[in-house]
């Protein structure tokens, strides 16, 4: 795991932690977004780097929990796994991706292997390994595959292709999750915000952070796409994982 040193997301990270507060009227709905956003984003930087500038509100959210340090209250902070989706996609794009990480992932060139996505074909894979920086994956992707034949013109990414990339990301994520190779992943619920065309002459990426159990069930995965620094899409998947073929093949025919 990657811990940045990228002083403007540390500079990001504290600017949305430390938000003005109003007496005692932050709803639960702001404290969840803080509690998420820590849990994600911690990775990122250094917990002493963060403490030194003493945030009321995380002094407010240790005696919450009961802990006398950063690392402390991460540690007591649980996903809820069929809930927490909501709250995460409004904060997901609170904290970006580390220059370094896109330093790395430029370098990279092979696609991830064909059975991280489902795939029978290699030519089919979108996808290059991803970094993790906390609890957040960075895919670099591709724009080219034999699945899809546009039979139009066009100056931007394919809606049509940007969803099969982020549909590979979220099964990619699940087994970056320790879901085994032989899983199902099965979506229950897909919304995606198409906010600013993915050009396609310019390398763009997806920032995923998966909240999923190696076990299975319930789980999802929110996720953004960055091009130039600026989020084109956000969006998650919600979806009910089998953790190998054979539950899934059980359930199915019930």
């Amino acid at each position: 795991m990657l811990v940045t040193k990228d002083s403007t997301v540390e500079a990001r990270v504290l600017k949305f932690i430390n938000k003005e507060l109003d007496g005692e009227a932050n709803s639960p709905n702001e404290l969840r977004e803080i509690e998420l956003f820590c849990k994600c984003v911690l990775g990122y930087v250094d917990f002493e780097a963060v403490e030194k500038h003493n945030c009321l509100i995380l002094k407010r959210l240790y005696e919450k929990y009961q802990v006398d340090s950063l690392a402390g209250f991460v540690d007591k902070i649980k996903w809820n796994y069929k809930l927490d989706y909501k709250t995460l996609l409004n904060v997901i794009d609170h904290f970006d991706m580390p220059q370094d990480v896109e330093k790395e992932l430029n370098r990279r060139i092979a696609r991830i292997d064909k059975d991280y996505v489902h795939k029978k074909s290699s030519d089919n894979v979108l996808l290059c390994d991803p970094i993790r920086v906390g609890n957040t994956l960075f895919y670099k992707c591709f724009n080219q595959s034999g699945e899809f034949d546009i039979d139009h013109p066009s100056d931007h990414l394919e809606g049509i292709v940007l969803f099969e990339i982020i549909r590979q990301v979220g099964l990619a994520s699940a087994h970056h999750c320790e879901v085994s190779l032989d899983g199902i992943i099965v979506i229950l619920e897909s919304d995606i915000q198409f906010l600013n065309y993915v050009e396609l002459d310019t390398p763009f990426y997806v920032q995923c952070v998966p909240v999923i159990r190696k076990t299975g069930g319930v789980g999802f995965s929110v996720f953004r796409v960055i091009q130039n620094g600026t989020t084109c899409a956000k969006g998650f998947f919600r979806a009910f994982v089998y953790k190998d073929r054979a539950t899934y093949e059980k359930r199915r025919l019930v």
